[in-house]
């Protein structure tokens, strides 16, 4: 028997695995005990890509799509999320290699892939240029995203549902990545477009 706990049903009562196998899912915690029989397993899955956390109700209303109080600055973002208890917590495994949340966002894990209002994710992981260089990133948002390496913003996104592009130069090897996007109203959708002169790929 196999079983997978869910951030979406995620539990913060004792657990107790009897028989078989369970499973827990990016981002669920167990906060009070878990007892395994003998012969019963616990299995933690992997992350796919970059770690993302999902808030609800986090856009000022009263906020035109550029969101200005916002700023430009991981600072002024870990600001707005200080305190907040993200209301999902999920890989990128389902934006796929392109990492494009697709024209209607369906690619949005959870509920986010309808018709949610309000809301903004965090995504955080290791971008990996394999060679040192220039590096092209054109940003899609709707509403607004902020694109950073190593605590640098790269590509400031407030057009409220278009294209931003930027440029950095990096050595080889591993960078941090931090992704912050928006969703004020109607559709939501981010993708990425990378180019270089190198062949890229990221890490989580």
């Amino acid at each position: 028997m196999y079983s997978a706990l869910g951030n979406e049903n995620p539990t913060r009562q004792p657990v107790a695995i009897s028989a078989g196998t369970l499973a827990l899912d990016v981002g669920v915690n167990l906060t009070n005990g878990v007892s395994v029989a003998s012969g019963a397993a616990l299995a933690a899955n992997g992350c796919y890509g970059l770690r993302g956390e999902y808030f609800d109700n986090t856009f000022p209303s009263d906020q035109t799509t550029a969101w200005p109080t916002l700023g430009n600055t991981i600072a002024g973002i870990e600001a707005v999320l200080a305190g907040k208890t993200p209301d999902l917590v999920a890989d990128t495994s389902s934006f796929g290699t392109a990492f494009d949340s697709l024209a209607n966002g369906e690619a949005f894990p959870g509920k986010y892939n309808g018709s949610v209002d309000y809301f903004v994710a965090r995504w955080k992981g290791k971008f990996l240029a394999e060679t040192a260089g220039s590096y092209f990133f054109q940003i899609f948002a709707d509403d607004g995203g902020l694109f950073f390496l190593d605590g640098n913003l790269v590509v400031n996104n407030r057009t409220g549902s278009g294209t931003t592009t930027g440029s950095t130069t990096l050595t080889a090897g591993l960078h941090d990545l931090y992704i912050f996007f928006y969703e004020s109203g109607c559709t939501s959708r981010y993708g990425i477009k990378l180019a270089t002169l190198a062949r890229a790929a990221w890490s989580a």
